[in-house]
């Protein structure tokens, strides 16, 4: 059964600015958005101003009007405009056009603008048309370096991060940043073109470990406060008897030893505690190894060899508990340096994997340029014109080459890209192992 879904009849703005100049997003929008119970096509339109691109839309929605065209459209106008329609073809869809404002309009002289634009259209859409005035031409690629860099950077790391704190280890922490990581380089890595020297993802990187360490930072001093509330609800009738002075009386050592022994128990069997559970209590504990000391002192019921044994005794459990904490920082401590050693091979593995599916890509598309002039050439000799074949040759020639030079040059930007990633990224990952040559040999070997 078909889900729910709207039938506007005009569009609406979906994405404007505020007073103060920063895009928002139209409330009212989104309730219309919240009726969708079906899957959505969103197809998004960007492009210089008056190219045609609402004209497009108000085709592509099946109607000849809708979105403002031509000389009524405002050059203060900013945003998004959002039209929701049945999809033409699919009954359980509703096809969601986008209309972005023109870019590059002079009078609004807002290219900052113009980036964010650009890019949440990318990021909204399952399709981006780009509306040009003829060829897409390098011009065109170069003034969109910016938004597909630096823009899907702060895009990736403005997305919501909601981790689990107080968490029991440091390991479930690990696990939640892992995932959202790994979605933040994906969105990056997907979205983002022509990030000369890696720039912006070890920025990215760069950024997104500073973001977990405070996030960790929070999960310590959460679990710090957490010990410290249950010691003082468990431990509160110990205290009480300290205060009542019931243990200077004659077995009233053993008496306390039995005491601070259930209520560590006790303690050690509560959950919610999270990553200084021993640390915090190995504090309090040594906190009491003063007044241990005076209630064993006081405690005539014992000889005085009975109280050096119960002395030594003490000594070896405030060692034991030492240890313990040592070992729980341990746990945190590794697990922070494989964290870091993941990062650094999440984004390798998703930078490697972009680079060989770009030059498969690039591969794949000399293959069908050359086939077609291959083809072209033979229809030329075919039919006698043997000069203009001869001279297509040199064409055919230099997309062999390209060819053969994008084959070759894999191995080294491979190689690289690596290089320059594993070299920054140790000075903010100190405790990464990069393993560059090892990896390219490995990536490698799949390909061929």
């Amino acid at each position: 059964m078909a889900g729910q879904t709207v039938s506007m009849k005009e569009p609406v703005c979906l994405i404007e600015n505020d007073s103060d100049g920063k895009l928002c997003v139209v409330r009212s929008a989104l309730g219309i958005l919240d009726q969708i119970d079906q899957h959505v096509v969103v197809v998004s339109v960007v492009g210089l101003y008056r190219t045609g691109k609402s004209y497009l839309m108000n085709k592509l929605a099946g109607e000849k009007k809708g979105f403002a065209l031509g000389a009524t459209i405002q050059s203060k106008t900013k945003g998004i405009w959002m039209w929701c329609v049945p999809h033409p073809e699919k009954r359980d869809h509703t096809l969601v056009l986008l209309d972005t404002e023109g870019l590059g309009d002079v009078e609004k002289g807002d290219e900052k603008n113009d980036n964010w634009i650009f890019s949440l259209a990318v990021l909204l859409s399952s399709t981006l048309v780009y509306n040009s005035m003829g060829t897409i031409d390098n011009n065109a690629l170069e003034k969109l370096q910016y938004p597909s860099a630096e823009s899907i950077l702060s895009y990736s790391l403005n997305q919501p991060a909601v981790y689990c704190v107080v968490t029991e280890t440091q390991e479930e922490l690990s696990e939640v940043h892992a995932v959202m990581e790994k979605e933040a380089v994906a969105i990056f890595i997907n979205n983002s073109f022509k990030d000369e020297d890696q720039k912006y993802q070890l920025e990215l990187m760069k950024v997104l470990q500073e973001a977990y360490d405070k996030i960790c930072e929070r999960n310590y001093k959460e679990s710090q406060k957490s010990c410290e509330s249950k010691i003082q609800c468990i431990f509160d009738p110990l205290e009480e008897k300290i205060r009542a002075g019931s243990y200077m009386t004659p077995g009233g050592y053993k008496e306390y030893c039995n005491d601070l022994k259930l209520a560590t128990s006790e303690y050690r069997s509560e959950g919610g505690r999270g990553v200084k559970a021993e640390e915090v209590l190995n504090e309090y504990l040594g906190r009491k190894a003063s007044i241990g000391e005076a209630i064993l002192s006081a405690d005539q019921s014992l000889t005085e060899a009975e109280q050096r044994a119960e002395a030594e005794q003490a000594k070896r459990e405030a060692s034991e508990r030492e240890n313990r904490a040592m070992e729980e920082q341990l746990v945190v401590q590794e697990r922070l340096r494989a964290d870091q050693q993941r990062t650094y091979e999440e984004n390798v593995n998703q930078l490697m994997e972009r680079i060989e599916r770009d030059s498969r890509n690039a591969i794949a598309e000399h293959d069908r340029v050359l086939q077609a002039r291959l083809k072209e050439q033979n229809d030329l000799l075919r039919q006698g014109f043997d000069d203009r074949a001869h001279q297509m040759q040199r064409e055919i020639d230099a997309l062999k080459g390209a060819k053969a030079q994008e084959e070759e040059k894999k191995p080294s930007f491979m190689s690289t890209a690596l290089d320059t990633v594993g070299t920054a990224a140790a000075l903010f990952l100190p405790g990464i192992i990069p393993k560059v040559g090892g990896m390219v040999v490995n990536w490698l070997s799949k390909l061929f």
